[in-house]
């Protein structure tokens, strides 16, 4: 029988990519001999993968950086508690961090994790710099209770993702709860106009902030080419009319797809693509191009049923 060490590298990193990702201890399977360690360290640092705080906290206070910039960070408590609590052993980071992690916390440590990623472009410069990702993914959920809401920006504006995805850790697609409070959208939609390179951001069970009816959904992106919004509410067809109408022109963007959007709670009307074009007000050509509503679920009993 050939040793593995035989095998191509390439070979070798198809295999290792897949089990450093679901291993619970993946520095185990780069212990078993130099030549994994050779081929899974860079991925191992590729993809980062953190399934609660206390993984974050641990990364973020490391003694060193990283070996190679990441190229995509994903953040999923998805069957985990989010607010379960990190042994403190250094008295340095005790006092800093306190002695109890909520979930407000979370941010806070991601952003020490994307200043680390970060530096090591941006060394020499005397500056912080955004770690360019090809892929950012959120699955944790937010509270309108959070006081400490603004790390959600200080983080997301230390990120430079090509691709942004944020949803809830419950992943019922009959089921809608609201994972990201409005409160944290606004922060969201400030970080995301630091973004240059991002082409598609998806939020799903998401509540957009009250805005004003004359303000766009999102900022101007220019690199931006497709918003999807999956379980959405508070968004008015002026809205969605303004953002189609303000990327005309020098913007890339080529779709804004509403699955299940409603302007008002999920008891108030969907937000229909007839809707949109009556609010584009002599733009309804731009609309029928780039904006599609789709409807997928509906209540048992009342609301606006899906057409």
């Amino acid at each position: 029988m050939a040793n593995i060490s035989s095998l191509p590298p390439e070979l070798i990193a198809a295999i290792l990519g897949p089990a450093l990702s679901v291993h619970p201890n993946p520095s185990r399977i780069l212990r078993v001999s130099s030549l994994f360690h050779t081929i899974g360290y860079p991925i191992l640092y590729s993809h980062l993968y953190f399934r609660h705080i206390p993984q974050i906290i641990r990364f973020a206070y490391r003694s060193a950086p990283p070996a190679c910039p990441p190229r995509t960070i994903t953040v999923n408590f998805s069957g985990t508690s989010s607010a379960r609590l990190a042994p403190v052993t250094n008295r340095e980071n005790a006092q800093a961090l306190g002695t109890m992690l909520g979930f407000e916390s979370m941010f806070r440590f991601l952003a020490v994790v994307f200043e680390l990623c970060g530096a090591q472009s941006a060394e020499g410069s005397g500056r912080a710099a955004q770690v360019e990702l090809e892929a950012l993914e959120l699955r944790v959920n937010t509270h309108a209770r959070d006081l400490n809401m603004r790390y959600v920006y200080e983080a997301l504006s230390l990120a430079n993702p090509k691709r942004f995805m944020w949803g809830g850790t419950d992943d019922l697609k009959h089921h809608f709860s609201i994972a990201i409070v409005p409160t944290a959208t606004s922060h969201l939609l400030q970080a995301a106009a630091t973004w240059t390179q991002v082409q598609e951001i998806t939020l799903a069970n998401v509540a957009f902030p009250g805005l004003d009816t004359e303000q766009p959904l999102l900022p101007l992106i220019p690199s931006l080419r497709r918003l999807t919004l999956d379980r959405a509410i508070m968004v008015s067809p002026e809205h969605v009319a303004g953002m189609a109408c303000l990327y005309t022109g020098e913007s890339n963007l080529e779709e804004i797809l509403l699955v299940d959007v409603y302007s008002d709670s999920i008891w108030g009307p969907r937000v229909r693509r007839t809707d949109v074009e009556k609010a584009a007000a002599g733009m309804e050509d731009v609309v029928s191009r780039i904006v599609r509503c789709e409807g997928k679920t509906e209540r048992i009993v009342g609301g606006d049923r899906a057409d």
